[in-house]
């Protein structure tokens, strides 16, 4: 179609042929925002054209993007959640017990 991306009836094709969506390396942080855009659009484009199992695959690819992103990307915002989680837990088992709340050191 005229007005659908280049880039967008790729992937289209690419699945026509494959039945896979294309591997790109996204979770490089300054082509990530672009390959969501590109498959949102691979998405619309499926639905104008009523491609239902092409829409499920670039959901499916979405999804397992984001998953991923989200690991690499929060992991060190959450390991120090993580321990200070651990740190309370440790000081309301210890409250609990009538015993007083381990110190630790300070990171």
């Amino acid at each position: 179609m005229p007005e659908d991306d280049p880039e967008t009836f790729e992937i289209y094709t690419h699945w026509l042929y494959f039945k896979a969506i294309p591997e790109d390396g996204s979770l490089n942080p300054f082509t990530w925002s672009k390959t969501i855009k590109a498959l949102v659009k691979a998405y619309i484009t499926g639905d104008k054209i009523f491609a239902r199992s092409f829409q499920n695959a670039v959901i499916d690819e979405i999804h397992r993007k984001v998953s991923a992103s989200e690991v690499c990307r929060s992991f060190c915002d959450v390991a120090p959640l993580a321990a200070e989680l651990r740190l309370q837990e440790t000081r309301t088992a210890s409250s609990c017990k009538g015993a007083s709340a381990p110190v630790l050191p300070s990171v």
